[in-house]
Formats: structure tokens, sequence, C-alpha cells
């Protein structure tokens, strides 16, 4: 029937207000967009707002972006489209963005959007910064070179922790020939043996945390020429 054409709306399926008319109406300004950042994500909270003539809008756009926004630059903004169709007015709404930069600063805006495309008068802004990841810290490491005689061997403790909790590996690098690495808890134990030729050596630990921060550490080592067995004589 050309008299109903537009009357569902921008994606509207709601059999009982099918054939309403657009009043005109725009929806409420979003006014209370939190943020909690996290390393890699931020997660926002907001109050579902109304819409004088439809109830409600139909979804939101959230706009993050590591340039600055504002009214005049964001249309052309990347954003995400959340879904609000049938959330009541007054209802607490929350979104998670992931796949983001630790210690980045992200500029944000939240518009709403009615059945009909009708956007909220004023967009929220809003400044936020991820978490900054800190890399594992090494402590103990020698001063001095570790020396290490004929068929003699020695032994180092390092502690290594990552402050803001994260899991990380380790791995030698290096000249590691006779040099071992053995991990309990916080305590990394790097053995040395005299398996090289005599001479100066380095060997560097690396460790690595979940989000790829990295600490090297290098550690000098020297493997001493060995005395020629004496023979006694009778």
């Amino acid at each position: 029937n050309p008299d109903e054409a537009g009357r569902l709306g921008v994606g509207y399926i709601d059999a009982g207000a099918a054939f309403a008319t657009n009043g005109g109406k725009v929806p409420a300004d979003v006014t209370d967009l939190t943020c909690e950042p996290a390393f890699t994500s931020l997660t926002f909270q907001w109050t579902a707002v109304t819409d004088e003539d439809d109830h409600t809008p139909v979804k939101y756009h959230l706009y993050v972006s590591e340039e600055v926004l504002t009214e005049s630059n964001l249309e052309a903004a990347p954003y995400v489209r959340i879904n609000a169709t049938n959330i009541q007015p007054g209802t607490s709404m929350s979104y998670t963005l992931n796949a983001l930069t630790p210690g980045t600063a992200y500029h944000v805006a939240m518009i709403a959007i009615d059945r009909w495309g009708q956007t909220s008068a004023k967009p929220l802004f809003l400044d936020t910064t991820t978490k900054e990841n800190h890399a594992p810290k090494v402590t103990g490491v020698p001063t001095e070179p570790i020396r290490v005689g004929r068929m003699e061997e020695k032994e180092v403790k390092l502690t290594a922790i990552d402050e803001d909790g994260h899991t990380f590996s380790y791995k030698l690098t290096g000249n590691t020939r006779g040099v071992t690495a053995n991990r309990k808890g916080d305590v990394i134990t790097l053995q040395f043996r005299a398996a090289a030729n005599p001479g100066k050596y380095t060997v560097t630990l690396i460790l690595t945390d979940e989000l790829k921060a990295e600490t090297s550490v290098d550690i000098p080592f020297e493997v001493e020429k060995g005395e020629a067995p004496t023979v006694s004589g009778e």
C-alpha cells in the first residue's frame, strides 16, 4: 500500500508499531557515558535514552578513534553499531570494544538513532586511555662476568616479576653453549658450565609478557683456561 510506505522505518520489525508515523522527534541525547579502560579493551556504560514519538532509539553509534572527534568530522569517523531495539528507556547498557593498543589515548563519541534514521541532537564526547602495559622486570643480574673454570659449574638466581600481573615466557639467546635456564615461580636459575672454548661470551635472557612487552638482559661470562694436569715424579 503506497500510503504505508516508509512506516516500518530503518530495520524496524515490531508489528505493533509498524504503522506509526514519523513525528520528527529525535532521540534524547546520551548524557552519562562512562568508560572502564583495560590494557587492550574499553568497556562503556550508559543509560538507554527516550524518544518522544518512538519511545526508544533502535541503535547507538559508538565512535572510537585515535584522532580528535568533533561534530564536524564525526560523520566520516569509524563507528560501532550497537543494537537497541526493544530496550526500554532507563535500562543500563554496556559494550566492550576489544583489540586495542595498550597505553593509547582514544577519543570517543556516542549518538542515539531512531527507526527513521534521526539522530540525537548532540553527540556525547569522551576521552579515555587504555592501561599502560609494562615489560617484565629482572633483578639480581650480576655486575661482573661469571667465570667458569674447567670441570666447574656456576649458578645465578634471578628474580623476574610482571607488575601488571601478566604471564610471561623466557628464553636464552646469544652464546648459550654450556648455559641452561630453569624457572620456578618468579625465580629463574641460570647454570653455567665450561662447555665452550676458553674465552669471553655473553648470553641474553629475554622475557616476553602476554601482550608482547619484552625485557632483555645481557649476562657476560668467561670460560677460563684449564690448567694442564701435572705428573709427579717418583
